[in-house]
């Protein structure tokens, strides 16, 4: 619900005030009885344990629960059943550090210490549950709403460079039948979003499917994160160019046709940012949540930081630039793919990988290739173990290859004046034509084609079937 840090702390403030209140007058009328007096003893002696929610809540349990609800649900679920778990992974964590707390002021670390939190928990875990779900939360909410009512009603501002200015204030522009909806239900209609040359700048949005379903939209300078954690921001958008913007909440880019993503951040807690687009180009951005890219089609991607498992599995149509990867299981089943100055660090890479171009790559990565099939590397280093058992068609040229055991069971393998480096127990059971420009430590049974090689310290020759010829041109 709040859009700005300022409005996140005072609804933080909000919150505390309004629970430690309720918590203080809850325990001094189960121990004294309430009276006309009680109301005046909580307010005057609430603000120790203010002091202590204030910290507990918004520098360790916020930052749990919101791990906590992100791992149980996904964008299905229900939004009723996020809000319910989340106040009650709240009410389990405060309850037990607030219990402590009070216990710890009022008694030291004494005798009495152990019996007096635990029978001070058992008594007002219950009553802190339902009052944070059926009073207090809601109360809270209230009362941010209205102190807040012209900034969220205003949050979302959209400009049309056919009028050059800002419209006017969304909730008397948009109607009630919107497919976007805001905090205090206000949503956009289709025929709106669909028009040309949308603006959407400095904005900070958490709803659940906050910009679902817009159109010819460019979104500059905003962040998305809030303690809503919603997810599928930009979910069955089309022609949308995103810049400078900062992602921390789940797949943001779902669905999507026609996407540009520019000097952007997606977070690690960004999961699964681009899943089952087309038409969508990435630049000079960081994407470091996992499984970023998955299933989409026809995709560029030029200077970027990549940090994310996972990513790229059963893509097309793919082109990367200029980029620095870190990944395990990385394009994963992807087809028609284009890599360019590429650095990658990580393993199992490239398996199943299918119509493939790498030149001027260095690729530091255990059990790359496998499985993969027409695959053409130039000019480009290739360093780790295991490399590229069981690939058909493999084409290296000009390449370093560095590591143990590569290029095992592989058909139509044909190296180009390639070095091998480090390399033992090379080519087995393989079909292979192959120009070598140095030394190799040991090649084992290949099965057919041609090896030159100017020396090998150790050929090895034990199975019937490696008919395949080595020859030495020392």
């Amino acid at each position: 619900m709040p859009k700005t840090k300022f409005q996140d702390l005072t609804f933080t403030v909000i919150m505390v005030l309004i629970f430690v209140y309720v918590m203080t007058f809850y325990n001094a009328g189960m121990e004294n009885g309430v009276t006309f007096s009680t109301f005046g003893y909580a307010l005057k002696n609430m603000w120790v344990e203010v002091i202590g929610a204030f910290i507990a809540q918004r520098y360790i349990a916020s930052k749990i629960v919101k791990k906590l609800v992100a791992r149980i649900f996904d964008e299905n679920d229900k939004p009723v059943f996020k809000l319910l778990a989340t106040a009650g992974f709240t009410v389990s964590l405060m309850a037990p550090i607030m219990t402590f707390y009070v216990s710890f002021y009022h008694l030291g670390f004494s005798s009495e210490f152990l019996g007096h939190w635990l029978s001070k928990l058992v008594l007002n875990f219950p009553f802190a549950l339902c009052a944070q779900v059926f009073y207090v939360g809601p109360l809270v909410r209230w009362i941010f709403r209205s102190l807040f009512k012209k900034q969220l009603a205003t949050n979302l501002k959209i400009y049309s460079k056919e009028m050059d200015h800002p419209n006017i204030n969304a909730s008397s522009f948009f109607s009630k039948r919107l497919d976007l909806k805001l905090t205090l239900g206000i949503s956009i209609r289709p025929a709106l979003c669909r028009r040309s040359n949308m603006y959407i700048e400095n904005q900070t949005f958490d709803e659940e499917r906050a910009l679902y379903g817009i159109k010819n939209a460019t979104v500059r300078n905003c962040l998305f994160d809030g303690p809503k954690d919603g997810e599928s921001a930009f979910k069955e958008c089309e022609n949308i160019t995103v810049e400078q913007t900062k992602f921390k909440l789940r797949y943001p880019f779902w669905h999507d046709h026609g996407l540009k993503i520019k000097e952007c951040e997606l977070t690690e807690n960004c999961r699964a940012a681009l899943w089952y687009g087309d038409h969508i180009e990435i630049e000079k951005t960081k994407m470091h949540g996992i499984k970023a890219l998955r299933e989409c089609n026809d995709i560029v991607i030029k200077d970027c930081q990549i940090n994310s498992s996972e990513f790229g599995w059963m893509s097309k149509n793919i082109q990367v630039k200029d980029a620095k990867a870190i990944s395990e299981y990385f394009m994963m089943r992807a087809e028609n793919v284009r890599f360019e100055n590429v650095e990658f660090t990580g393993k199992y890479s490239f398996q199943y990988l299918k119509d493939a171009y790498f030149e001027n790559c260095v690729l530091d990565t255990k059990d790359a290739f496998w499985h993969s099939e027409n695959v053409w590397v130039r000019n480009s280093v290739v360093k780790g173990e295991y490399l590229a058992w069981y690939s058909h068609g493999l084409v290296l040229e000009n390449c370093k290859i560095i590591g143990t055991q590569p290029l095992c069971y592989c058909e139509d393998l044909k190296l180009i004046n390639c070095e091998m480096i480090d390399t033992d127990l090379a080519f087995e059971k393989s079909t292979v034509k192959a120009t070598i420009k140095n030394s190799v430590l040991s090649i084992k049974n290949p099965k057919e084609g041609e090896i030159i090689v100017p020396a090998v310290k150790e050929i090895i020759m034990d199975d019937p079937f490696a008919k395949a010829n080595i020859i030495q041109n020392r």
